[in-house]
């Protein structure tokens, strides 16, 4: 399962954006995408994470979803969708294309 993960604080890094993940988080995640602006080096506020195992993404699903960003300094309400595309392979190869 690959989610969207929407409502990221712009201002939160990929090294803060993970240590917030594997806080909150226990199971496996084979593939994490933050996009980064590369002008003003702030997040888009999305990202994309790849779980494998079923009941990895349905305990993902329940850790973030609607859930605030405590660790954040704003107001932003953490949202999961299904992304478009699906699997760690097919994602790398819409990012490397």
């Amino acid at each position: 399962t690959t989610y969207m993960i929407k409502n990221i604080p712009n201002r939160l890094t990929q090294r803060k954006f993970l240590e917030i993940i594997r806080a909150e988080y226990f199971g496996s995640i084979d593939f994490l995408y933050l996009p980064i602006d590369p002008h003003s080096k702030v997040n888009y506020g999305y990202a994309f994470a790849n779980i494998p195992n079923h009941q990895d993404a349905i305990q993902f699903f329940k850790v973030f979803h609607h859930k605030c960003w405590k660790h954040s300094w704003n107001d932003k309400i953490c949202q999961l969708t299904f992304a478009s595309i699906q699997g760690k392979d097919s994602q790398i190869s819409n990012i490397l294309n």
